[in-house]
């Protein structure tokens, strides 16, 4: 329910940006080879089904020390494990038919949020939420009372930074110790 709640954040913001943005023109060269890019997997003559990878995505991100009492060990194992998968198998996905092609490119969006998901919990050293961290037990809002966000930085790798989260719009205001 948060990643439908946080989609439809996300896709109402996208959606105000674009209308208040002036008129955006695409790179018709990266439009092609996007399009190029897309097709890809169906053009080939085999390769690994989207179902397989899909699977041993889940096998990676679903463990109990992954997704619910995280630790970094555990958490830069999965790291390790995603990315191989992205540089390894995502290449050689293969769609006999369209219905496989969408198949394709959910998997690959599956990689793509399964390596943010790692990277951001891997960078928030403490306990929130539902994102629990075995090694950081506590909350600790003077550190991390602050946004994760992730950024595609040259060389198509992910950049993540943090923002302080804008306490006094809110009418609730959380405690904040100060580290001693």
């Amino acid at each position: 329910m948060r990643a439908m709640g946080s989609g439809e954040h996300a896709g109402r913001a996208a959606a105000q940006f674009l209308k208040d943005a002036s008129d955006i023109m695409p790179d018709k060269e990266d439009v092609r080879l996007k399009k190029l890019h897309a097709r890809d997997p169906i053009k080939r003559k085999s390769g690994l089904h989207p179902d397989k990878v899909c699977n041993h995505l889940q096998q990676i991100i679903f463990p109990y020390t992954v997704s619910i009492r995280k630790s970094e060990p555990a958490l830069k194992k999965a790291l390790s494990e995603v990315e191989h998968t992205r540089d390894n198998d995502l290449p050689s996905l293969y769609a006999k038919d369209p219905h496989q092609l969408i198949k394709v490119h959910e998997v690959e969006n599956m990689i793509l949020v399964a390596e943010m998901f790692l990277r951001a919990s891997l960078e928030r050293k403490e306990t929130r939420s539902d994102h629990y961290r075995e090694d950081y037990p506590e909350m600790n809002n003077g550190r991390w009372l602050r946004w994760i966000n992730i950024a595609k930085a040259p060389g198509g790798k992910m950049r993540l930074f943090s923002e302080q989260i804008p306490v006094e719009s809110y009418p609730f205001k959380p405690e904040i110790k100060k580290e001693g």
